[in-house]
């Protein structure tokens, strides 16, 4: 894990998830929100193995190992890291992995 929060040159996680919560909140990230959930816990790896390239996640996978999988994705799909043109798409998965990560924090 100290990998990836390398490899991304992250400051702190807690400054990374403090930044996403209030834009969540404030509903500036697309209002992925948990009332509207149909995900189960189980279902919820399932959506982010289907982004993850490489090593998948296991039912059996920490709390840690879900969020750094969640914060790679999140970076990666966020909509203001792509092109005009792959915005919606982008959008949509970025609302499909932060609700399924929503189950588990």
């Amino acid at each position: 894990m100290e990998e990836i929060k390398t490899r991304l040159k992250i400051k702190t996680e807690e400054d990374f998830f403090n930044d996403f919560f209030h834009r969540f909140k404030s509903g500036k990230t697309g209002g992925a929100g948990r009332a509207s959930s149909k995900l189960t816990k189980e279902t919820a790896i399932d959506t982010l193995n289907k982004y993850i390239e490489g090593d998948k996640l296991k039912a059996d996978s920490t709390k840690d190992e879900i969020k750094a999988a969640y914060r790679c994705l999140a970076l990666k799909y966020h909509p203001d890291t792509c092109k005009e043109a792959d915005k919606a798409a982008y959008e949509e998965i970025f609302k499909e992995i932060s609700e399924a990560y929503s189950l588990w924090r």
